[in-house]
């Protein structure tokens, strides 16, 4: 299903774009290593509310993107399935799960602040990342 195609998505995209062994295993990026870091911190509190507030980050911004991306018809199956991950009934049950799982916890004022600090770090995650990415397009142009 679902997962399935992601979770091959990343090879049939590196065999369609021919890159190396050396490449699809080349160290990741600082970007990638501070939101690697954070998931692990979070999963390693043991706390639902934090680790699904680093969750509910992650999958919402991507179901956000994917819902209001509008896909150009020269677009490679790269491009739309990448989009077609990110959006759609299956996607959206995913992030309503979870938002719903995190709405449904009673915290107390501490456990609402590590909460908060969990997801605005993510956030802050999720962009780095993207502001990287987007300068990486910007130099290949």
């Amino acid at each position: 299903g679902e997962a399935v195609r992601e979770n091959t998505y990343f090879e049939r995209a590196f065999d369609v774009l021919g890159l190396s062994p050396a490449e699809r295993t080349a160290p990741p990026r600082a970007e990638t290593l501070a939101f690697d870091a954070l998931m692990r911190k979070a999963a390693a509190t043991g706390l639902l509310h934090v680790q699904l507030a680093v969750l509910v980050v992650a999958e919402w911004s991507y179901l956000s993107w994917g819902q209001n991306a509008k896909p150009a018809e020269d677009l490679t199956f790269l491009h739309l399935d990448w989009i077609d991950l990110h959006r759609g009934a299956y996607f959206e049950s995913v992030v309503a799960y979870l938002r719903g799982q995190l709405d449904a916890l009673t915290l107390d004022d501490a456990a609402k602040a590590e909460t908060r600090e969990y997801f605005l770090a993510a956030v802050q995650c999720e962009k780095d990342f993207w502001a990287m990415a987007r300068a990486d397009e910007e130099r290949e142009l």
